[in-house]
């Protein structure tokens, strides 16, 4: 608010962006001078400057210091729309409109706030939902973030660049040497990034064969944030399955079963317990209505609540 009273100029910029060079934006943009506020219509920027012109069919040009003004951009239709898909989880067609849409916007990308920018990251984000992550990495490498005005947006790429880039390669010792250092391990993050960093790191454990750290790490990915990290939650839980199912202890205490060595303090009992109580999760919430795999609801019925 402070910036928005202090600049000598403010721009509210409306609508869409044409891609001819000095094609003017529709709607038009808001222009603050003071206390008087006047329409105008954006045409181009740069990396130090914006173009708009006060009329729409005017012939004079103005030219404005990015570092003299503010630049507001109101939401565009497309984007909305790709918004809408993606937020419904139907993230092949919400990607390919991002992708239109910051193609449509490119002329702006430079400015702070622009919807080109904010196209690109969600159409990798996208990607990264989808687990292309082969296509996350590409964009990423091109990706320009600067114009990123939200501070978690930033932290996403953060993530995407040293998570979802290692286990893109398989990196696990250095994926676990990042995770398990204090700014990771015990930094303060949003549901949804704890998600991941937890999904990833249970990837990782799995990878130097410790199933058993891969569980803790699984259980904190289904926990940390299920309603905005569905996808995830899901992984995380149907991996903790195959884990539990899969152990030698687990399979131990089932040839047990109805023997003299059998009994209640074995580790693969705690296990079979452990996989009861997942399977009781899956079926109120966790699943969202998805039948779990017949070889889980086998092994796990009896120890469910």
């Amino acid at each position: 608010m402070k910036r928005l009273l202090t600049a000598s100029f403010t721009f509210l910029a409306l609508g869409e962006a044409a891609f001819a060079q000095n094609e003017p934006v529709e709607p038009p943009i808001l222009v603050i001078r003071g206390d008087a506020a006047v329409k105008a219509f954006a045409v181009n920027a740069t990396t130090k400057s914006i173009r708009f012109k006060e009329k729409k069919n005017s012939v004079n040009y103005i030219d404005k210091s990015l570092s003299q003004v503010s630049v507001y951009f109101k939401e565009p239709k497309e984007f909305a729309e790709a918004l809408l898909l993606y937020k419904s989880r139907n993230y092949g067609e919400a990607r390919a409109q991002f992708a239109a849409c910051s193609k449509r916007y490119k002329k702006f990308d430079e400015v702070p706030g622009n919807y080109s920018t904010l196209a690109k990251f969600y159409e990798m984000e996208c990607a990264r939902k989808m687990n292309d992550l082969v296509a996350l990495g590409n964009m990423m490498e091109k990706f320009i973030a600067t114009p990123l005005l939200n501070k978690d947006h930033q932290l996403q790429l953060e993530v995407n660049g040293i998570f979802w880039e290692a286990v893109q390669n398989k990196s696990w010792e250095r994926l676990l040497s990042v995770a398990n250092d204090p700014k990771w391990f015990e930094r303060k993050l949003p549901g949804g990034i704890r998600t991941q960093v937890a999904y990833c790191t249970g990837l990782s454990y799995e990878g130097t064969q410790d199933p058993v750290k891969a569980l803790t790490a699984y259980n904190t990915a289904f926990t940390a944030d299920f309603a905005a990290s569905e996808i995830i939650a899901k992984k995380a839980a149907l991996a903790c399955f195959r884990i539990l199912k899969n152990h030698e202890d687990t399979k131990l205490a089932i040839s047990l079963q109805g023997s003299d060595d059998y009994n209640e303090q074995l580790p693969g009992v705690f296990f079979l317990k452990e996989g009861g109580a997942l399977l009781t999760l899956w079926e109120k919430s966790l699943g969202g209505g998805e039948k779990v795999p017949t070889e889980y609801l086998q092994t796990f019925k009896k120890y469910s609540k």
